[in-house]
């Protein structure tokens, strides 16, 4: 856990791509070694039993560490996504930062169809254009979503055919 893994592919904008999987919340790295200064985040998470504030101070630190475009996706994330977006205005008032950051949710989905989205649909605002040029896909204390996410992000060409062969 906590080991970020570089993948060989980029994603459908020529993003570098990363994935991290974390025991908790509170098991962010308190640096991420990303290449770029800006990143899409995809979030895998089960947060029926996370308490808000948990979520909103995970929610901080990785807006401070770059994340301008958040997926969230898994148990509760609709909550999750607009934790994300109460911090994004809370520091956009309390701290006159102008962020941008982008945010979707995806209850509906599969796990695959929502990493496929943010690797192939989830554009940041173009002010980010140029420093946005990684996605980390982050999975918490889920190992089943930890495994998937990382054979997904292993082998694009092949997931790629297998949603084609779906269609």
């Amino acid at each position: 856990m906590n080991q970020l893994i570089s993948y060989k592919d980029k994603d459908g904008f020529g993003r570098e791509i990363f994935s991290l999987s974390l025991q908790n919340f509170d098991s962010l790295p308190q640096k991420l070694e990303l290449p770029n200064l800006h990143f899409a985040l995809f979030l895998a998470c089960d947060a029926r039993e996370i308490i808000d504030e948990v979520v909103e101070q995970f929610a901080r630190k990785v807006i401070d560490m770059g994340a301008v475009y958040v997926c969230t996706w898994g148990f509760d994330c609709e909550r999750v996504h607009d934790d994300f977006d109460d911090v994004e205005l809370m520091l956009e008032i309390d701290e006159n930062r102008s962020l941008s950051m982008m945010s979707t949710w995806h209850d509906g989905d599969s796990l695959d169809e929502a990493l496929w989205f943010a690797l192939y649909s989830a554009r940041s605002d173009d002010r980010y254009a140029d420093t946005c040029r990684s996605v980390l896909a982050v999975s918490v204390s889920n190992d089943d979503w930890d495994a998937q996410i990382r054979r997904r992000l292993s082998d694009l060409n092949r997931w790629n055919a297998d949603v084609l062969n779906k269609s």
